[in-house]
């Protein structure tokens, strides 16, 4: 069996090696896979891979993501991770998170502002 844990920790593995890692991880998407793609997510150097990462992460139905997500979208220096953080957030958050997605409602940037759009009305669908 291949160790993608092993390979998306590796930063000496290539972007493209690491990248499938998330992929396949993303894929299987057992405890440890989880716990891997958040450590990525949160401390990994390259953004494409944090962005994957979240990406991943909002496709779990695990509500125990979302206060990860949430840390990267306070302090993730990338518009691209935050962006794909708000959006997994809205997917496995609740409530509880509106007011932190209200805050991005007036973001200086228009990308992540436009996606504090999206993610506020999917969570008031589901939420009220």
């Amino acid at each position: 069996m291949v160790d993608y844990i092993g390979i998306l920790l590796n930063k000496n593995k290539s972007l493209a090696d690491r990248f499938e890692a998330v992929v396949k991880l993303g894929d299987i998407g057992d405890r440890a896979s989880i716990n891997v793609l958040v450590e990525a997510m949160l401390h990994d150097p390259s953004p494409v891979i944090r962005h994957e990462c979240a990406f991943y992460l909002g496709n779990y139905t695990n509500r125990n993501t979302a206060p990860y997500l949430a840390l990267a979208i306070e302090n993730d220096s990338s518009t691209f991770v935050r962006h794909e953080a708000l959006l997994a957030l809205a997917e496995v958050g609740n409530d509880f998170y509106i007011p932190l997605i209200e805050k991005y409602l007036r973001s200086d940037d228009l990308e992540v502002r436009e996606t504090a759009e999206i993610a506020l009305a999917v969570l008031k669908k589901r939420f009220g």
